[in-house]
């Protein structure tokens, strides 16, 4: 059996879910979840499987997808049918991407502009309605600036552009 984003989408949509910003898909076959992040690899996406034995029951494992960039690829890449999965998908990446937030694209380009102008932590800070600390912060992270490929998937999953 060939793995491919169709059958990630409907194994998501019958075995896989949400528990907080995590994106899990269960299966007790281990062997087809560790070939299921092999694909998952091949689209960039990182993943954790994790392992839980219920009482009386084989082990079951789980592919947990986490982080903003990979909730991105994973919604832009495979997805899910079901739009109530859907819709709870791009709700937990829209959090992310609201005024104020880390990968919000307003604040990010003010943020570009303001850097190139050489303003300083304060001024950018005022600007965007942060304090001085978070910008450091962001940069310091390596949130800020983003990379070329999340800005643009960003653009893509969340503005529709």
């Amino acid at each position: 059996m060939e793995i491919n984003a169709d059958y990630v989408r409907g194994f998501a949509d019958a075995d896989g879910g949400f528990n907080g910003h995590i994106v899990s898909l269960h299966n007790a076959d281990l062997v087809l979840l560790k070939r299921m992040g092999e694909f998952l690899e091949k689209l960039g996406i990182k993943y954790r499987i994790a392992y839980k034995r219920p009482k009386g029951h084989k082990i079951c494992g789980v592919i947990q997808i986490t982080g903003l960039r990979n909730l991105l690829l994973y919604a832009d890449k495979i997805g899910f049918c079901m739009e109530r999965k859907q819709n709870t998908l791009m709700e937990r990446i829209n959090y992310s991407c609201r005024k104020g937030r880390p990968y919000n694209l307003d604040d990010h380009d003010l943020y570009i502009r303001l850097k190139s102008e050489g303003a300083t932590y304060r001024e950018m800070a005022s600007s965007l309605g942060l304090s001085p600390s978070t910008v450091d912060r962001r940069e310091k992270r390596g949130v800020w600036p983003l990379d070329s490929d999340l800005e643009s998937t960003i653009r893509r999953v969340v503005y529709k552009k």
